[in-house]
């Protein structure tokens, strides 16, 4: 139903005949809040003034601009007095560059963003949920995070942010802790046999998986690295299929050609 909801909008600024009408009015929003839209440069920044007229009194801020910054050089930014206050990727490396400044101050919080691992349920290989359980149980997420978060991040239980609303409470869920004997046990009652080369199979189908990720960011091939070592010792075998961003948006959720892959 959120999708649905626009905020409090002028009827007299946003009426119009044609819907392309409607739509011009994006680049010359009105709202209700407590800064108005003053001007957008797309790629450069967007300037906002303070709402004299706003209901619940006026903001201590004269104004905002927000600017676009690359990644790569929001902490020079910061430390340059350049710009007041950014969001930077979370690990180690920014984080200690930005606490030797000494002239920031750094607030560490839990985000809504989140990566996964999504498997197929209709590949037969994983439409029993005792392989797909098994794979959880013989992953050692936290291994991973430790090795490339140092601590700046935490292991993810459901597909929805422990600050939202809808998350169902830690103590409703099972978090899947590392346990290979688990793991191995699940295999064996789903009928997937070791062989000679180490493989299981079952009905003479081997359980050879194909991950599919993407290579912009380091994380789903340090991710998959992990995954393909520590599911090779339950008799599990990953092969890999690198492509970029898109082509893996498109493989999975336009074609649902795919058996794992990565996404955040």
């Amino acid at each position: 139903i959120w999708d649905f909801g626009a905020g409090i909008l002028s009827k007299d600024y946003y009426a119009f005949e044609t819907f392309d009408e409607f739509k011009a009015k994006n680049i010359q929003p009105m709202g209700a809040g407590p800064f108005v839209f003053v001007e957008n440069l797309p790629d450069q920044y967007c300037t906002l003034a303070r709402n004299d007229n706003y209901y619940d009194g006026k903001a201590k801020l004269d104004g905002i601009i927000i600017k676009i910054v690359p990644e790569e050089t929001k902490i020079a930014a910061v430390n340059a007095g350049d710009i007041h206050f950014a969001q930077v990727t979370a690990n180690i490396d920014n984080y200690n560059a930005i606490v030797q400044a000494e002239n920031a101050d750094v607030q560490k919080y839990i985000g809504n963003g989140y990566n996964v691992i999504g498997l197929n349920h209709a590949s037969p290989k994983l439409s029993d949920v005792r392989v797909r359980q098994a794979l959880a149980y013989g992953l050692n997420r936290q291994q991973f995070i430790d090795n490339e978060y140092k601590g700046l991040a935490q292991v993810c239980h459901a597909p929805i942010s422990p600050l939202s609303w809808a998350f169902p409470g830690i103590d409703k869920m099972n978090k899947y802790e590392y346990n290979p004997e688990k793991a191995n046990q699940l295999l064996d009652e789903a009928g997937w046999v070791k062989g000679s080369d180490g493989i299981r199979a079952k009905d003479g189908v081997k359980l050879s998986l194909t991950w599919t990720a993407y290579t912009e960011v380091a994380w789903p091939q340090n991710l998959l690295a992990l995954a393909t070592d520590q599911w090779r010792q339950l008799g599990v075998e990953i092969k890999s299929e690198l492509l970029d961003f898109n082509s893996v948006a498109e493989k999975v959720f336009d074609e649902h050609d795919f058996e794992l892959f990565n996404i955040g």
